[in-house]
């Protein structure tokens, strides 16, 4: 059971890093001056591509 528990942790602290990475990837993006606030091609390509 404490196993379970470790590995959703784990899993919900992967999850935050990876959206907090997304975060921070968009904000260098908006910094640029071409920024059209549309979406990259990886962005697009990752929504609609599921690995398992």
């Amino acid at each position: 059971m404490l196993s379970e528990l470790l590995g959703a942790c784990q899993e919900s602290l992967d999850a935050a890093e990876a959206k907090i990475a997304k975060i921070d990837a968009r904000q260098e993006r908006s910094a640029s001056p071409v920024f059209l606030g549309l979406p990259t091609f990886d962005s697009i390509a990752a929504a609609t591509v599921t690995v398992r």
